[in-house]
């Protein structure tokens, strides 16, 4: 059974046109070569879609979101300090998102 589930896997990554190799993170390139890219929980994300990503997800004019290389910076003002951890916990929760880093400041 697992012969004939390898020469499955196998006959797929062969002959599967290279846009379905890309969704499995393999990139079969001009020259013949295949490479296999391997990315945190198998989502290829930039920072950019990371900042529009966590901008919704947070849903409030009050915060800035800046990401580079998947590490999220929170910036501006939240109401209270359970805002400020929800903020937080919305934005570790976006896809692709290595870390946050939380200056958010509580008004007084």
């Amino acid at each position: 059974m697992k012969k004939l589930l390898f020469m499955a896997c196998a006959c797929f990554f062969l002959f599967a046109p290279a846009t379905q190799l890309h969704l499995f993170g393999v990139d079969a390139s001009n020259d013949g070569n295949v490479r296999v890219n391997v990315v945190q929980d198998k989502i290829a994300v930039n920072d950019q879609d990371i900042t529009r990503a966590v901008t919704e997800a947070i849903a409030t004019d009050t915060v800035k979101v800046a990401t580079k290389d998947g590490v999220v910076t929170l910036s501006g003002t939240v109401n209270n300090v359970q805002a400020k951890s929800n903020v937080e916990a919305k934005a570790k929760a976006v896809p692709g998102v290595v870390n946050v880093v939380n200056n958010l400041e509580v008004k007084s």
